[in-house]
């Protein structure tokens, strides 16, 4: 029984997938921020099909890895690097000033 339950959230999980990618190219068409986002979260939905942290992009992942010294994670990051020049710094950067913020916002 809990396969089937699987079965069918797998299911759910593939509409949901394919809404959002309708929505992501009418937002990119568009101009708007929102594509980002949506690509984003399916970054970090990748990054956790690999054993990620379900809150952190790869190009963070591939920074902080690469810096560990793994030969894969320094590959990627040179990789998406070479596309855009300093990219995997700025994602890590920016999801630890995001989590610093949430940290900081949820403290009591």
């Amino acid at each position: 029984m809990k396969r089937i339950g699987l079965l069918g959230f797998w299911a759910l999980c593939v509409l949901a997938a394919l809404f959002s990618l309708t929505v992501m190219l009418i937002e990119a068409i568009r101009g708007r921020e929102k594509a980002l986002d949506i690509a984003v979260g399916f970054d970090q939905t990748a990054n956790a099909a690999i054993n990620g942290d379900v809150d952190e992009t790869i190009s963070s992942r591939a920074y902080r890895k690469a810096s560990e010294g793994k030969w894969v994670w320094e590959c990627l990051k040179a990789l998406l690097d070479w596309l855009q020049p300093g990219h995997c710094r700025a994602a890590y950067m920016s999801e630890t000033e995001h989590a610093k913020s949430w940290l900081s916002s949820n403290e009591k």
